[in-house]
């Protein structure tokens, strides 16, 4: 496998690993009626695949450091075959939750692909794949709702877990016979590796990376848990406006990301991370103005929402490519810590967010939710300048 088909391999692996979580959102009403559960059970099945996800990347990534990228990223594509077929015959909503949640740590063996990345590139090329695997989540997030709406409306929900079995039957397939190792400097020891999961946790500048990215992605992750619950029980209205609202914020995504991409080596990874911020900020003060003052028409407090993107596609490759490349030795650590943590905190405010709309059947626990989340990141971000020199003068 060479370095271009390599990189698309990487890419189609990442398509593969966020289209579930995607491809899911327009059933949530339709599993709930055949699981003959709520609405909010149902939808806890998205936060619980975000901490599934969160979960197995902590361990993985050592184990990748330690046995080789390549067998990590095969058991994981072996172990999201299985799962996808306990979901299709699952017979009860709480046995369909535990696969969907076996699915998500399944999935955690495929964001291997960052290490692979970082194996093979060099820092400046690392920042552009980072980027194009930003705006790829972006068009899975897009292409996710109105694809499982498609297949929901005309074949059911259980096609879209067929779908999602097919394609990583051939991403197994594909990797077994043509995927090299990457990892050419191999650690000695599993737990030694695991051990130096400390030296991580002492690198201030890490943590910097990681929060900087990890509480904006909370309010995109946040977001896609509001939108459905809002378009169905708020304002009633068909499911395909889901993809509609979705697209509109993951368009600025790809804006964002094509620009920091084009621009990156311009401007400051700082200018980039507080810019990101400030059209976070803008984005929540602006939805709320056009709420208060057209209420008329609801929707439109989701359409400012797209600045929410555009910040986004500023921080996430910073934070993410930032993370990774802080010590060549601990790439495999740093992306499976990275990943977990980024899942980890969109799980957590996603899940309090669920539980409070679906209890107030109102829109005003959005609004809290992205200000606390955007508040951590400035408090995170304004030390990034100190902790970067400190890091430097080491």
């Amino acid at each position: 496998m060479n370095e271009k088909t390599l990189i698309a391999n990487l890419y189609f692996l990442f398509c593969v690993a966020f289209l579930p979580q995607h491809i899911f959102l327009p059933s949530i009403v339709t599993t709930a009626k055949y699981f003959e559960t709520n609405y909010s059970t149902m939808q806890f099945a998205i936060s619980a695949f975000m901490a599934g996800g969160a979960t197995l990347q902590i361990i993985l990534g050592p184990l990748s450091d330690r046995f080789g990228r390549r067998p990590i990223l095969l058991i994981s594509l072996l172990g999201f075959i299985l799962v996808t077929v306990g979901c299709i015959f699952s017979s009860d909503a709480y046995s369909f939750l535990f696969f969907r949640t076996l699915q998500a740590l399944s999935i955690g063996g495929l964001v291997i692909g960052r290490a692979i990345v970082a194996d093979t590139q060099n820092p400046n090329e690392i920042f552009k794949i980072m980027a194009n695997l930003a705006i790829i989540m972006a068009f899975i997030t897009i292409t996710g709702p109105v694809l499982g709406e498609f297949i929901d409306t005309r074949y059911g929900w259980k096609f879209s877990f067929y779908f999602l079995l097919l394609l990583g039957s051939v991403l197994l397939v594909i990797n077994f016979i043509a995927l090299p190792e990457t990892n050419t400097k191999k650690i000695d020891s599993f737990w030694d590796q695991v051990a130096q999961y400390r030296l991580l946790f002492r690198i201030r500048l890490f943590w910097v990376y990681v929060l900087t990215g990890n509480f904006a992605t909370a309010s995109f992750f946040s977001l896609l848990v509001a939108i459905p619950y809002c378009v169905q029980k708020i304002f009633f209205l068909e499911a395909s406006w889901i993809g509609f609202i979705i697209g509109i914020i993951v368009s600025g995504f790809i804006m964002g990301n094509i620009i920091s991409s084009k621009f990156s080596k311009r401007v400051t990874e700082f200018a980039w991370l507080a810019t990101g911020y400030f059209f976070l900020i803008f984005s929540i003060t602006l939805s709320l103005l056009l709420y208060k003052t057209m209420q008329t028409f609801p929707l439109v407090l989701f359409f400012p929402f797209f600045f929410i993107g555009i910040g986004n596609g500023f921080i996430w490759p910073i934070s993410i490519a930032g993370a990774v490349t802080i010590n060549q030795h601990l790439r495999g650590s740093a992306s499976g810590l990275h990943g977990a943590s980024m899942y980890m905190i969109g799980a957590i405010f996603s899940s309090i967010l669920a539980i409070w709309i679906s209890q107030s059947n109102g829109i005003w626990p959005i609004y809290f939710v992205l200000t606390v989340s955007t508040v951590l990141g400035i408090l995170v971000i304004s030390r990034f300048n100190l902790e970067k020199k400190r890091y430097q003068a080491i």
